[in-house]
């Protein structure tokens, strides 16, 4: 990786760092820097960071040559990191229950129902997100073997992105169980919050080894 695209990705990571600690420091009395806080700078700086190098991302992918196998990974990772932009800046996720109220069988009281009865007690739009975290695992177990014979650096980042992701859901289920104090849940979405913006750091990197070029001014050989 060139020193260019190094220091922006320690640029990132330390305004990552940074609004962590602005959190902590103040996020309690002011919802401006609070993490777990919807419209405000922890939210708008996360979004658009995945969506304008998601676009940065796409357009790379649409310029440069490619074989058969690199739209199967570069068109859903840059679609990904834009819906995943999108759905942090616009409340998708914390709201797609709305969606489904207009439904019979996917309808929220009917699913809350189920999930009540089946002992999970936690943010329902996690349940309603399930096709779609199935589909991106396989997608990933896939390139995950891809990776581990072509690109050590990406096989190692996208690992990183797995256990930050477990992180997020984990915090995400435990503190929105109810079943803790206000100071220990305080310190779940500090925890979650950090392991999502240092993940989007992480998607920046594959981004860039993966459509970029490297130091020898070769593309990844897919």
């Amino acid at each position: 990786m060139t020193q260019s695209k190094k220091r922006v990705l320690i640029f990132l990571l330390s305004l990552d760092i940074i609004l962590t600690i602005l959190h902590i420091l103040f996020g309690r009395q002011n919802f401006f820097f609070h993490l777990d806080i919807e419209h405000n700078l922890p939210t708008y700086y996360q979004g658009f960071k995945l969506i304008i190098f998601g676009i940065i991302f796409l357009v790379w992918f649409f310029k440069r040559k490619s074989n058969e196998k690199m739209p199967l990974f570069s068109l859903p990772f840059s679609l990904g990191m834009i819906f995943i932009g999108i759905d942090e800046v616009f409340e998708i996720h914390e709201n797609i229950y709305r969606v489904f109220e207009l439904t019979n069988f996917f309808h929220p009281e009917r699913v809350i129902e189920a999930t009540l009865d089946a002992g999970y007690r936690s943010s329902i739009w996690i349940i309603y997100y399930l096709p779609i975290i199935f589909t991106a695992l396989i997608w990933l177990g896939y390139f995950l073997r891809h990776f581990q014979e072509k690109s050590k650096a990406v096989f190692k980042l996208l690992i990183l992105s797995c256990f930050l992701v477990f992180i997020v859901f984990l915090m995400e289920i435990l503190s929105s169980s109810g079943l803790f104090s206000d100071e220990t849940y305080f310190w779940m979405i500090t925890v979650e919050e950090t392991a999502e913006a240092i993940f989007g750091t992480a998607l920046v990197a594959i981004g860039l080894l993966t459509l970029g070029k490297t130091v020898a001014n070769k593309e990844i050989v897919f």
